[in-house]
């Protein structure tokens, strides 16, 4: 959650002196697959997801792939944070909220 937070406070002051439109992605750079995340959120917090592996519906798309050198180059943001890092983070604030 931290890297999200800077990466987003970044933004706004990029705002305050860009006024030009951007779309900027914020993530590690680096493609997760969903149950990679599944299993990385497990590990991260000691906890089991229930699960069924489903083949893929009409329409799903087999992969899906961005980048976030925009959001370094304007912004001078990377995430610092490692997929297992982010799942604890996300998982602590849910649960304090």
């Amino acid at each position: 959650m931290e890297d999200l937070a800077i990466g987003h406070l970044r933004g706004v002051e990029f705002l305050q002196n860009d006024k030009s439109f951007h779309i900027m992605n914020l993530g590690c750079g680096r493609g997760v697959s969903v149950l990679e995340l599944v299993e990385a959120f497990e590990n991260a917090n000691g906890i089991k997801i229930r699960r069924r592996v489903m083949p893929r519906r009409a329409g799903d798309v087999a992969s899906v792939f961005s980048t976030s050198s925009l959001a370094q180059n304007k912004l001078g943001w990377t995430a610092t944070k490692s997929i297992r890092e982010m799942c604890q983070s996300a998982w602590n604030f849910a649960r304090q909220h």
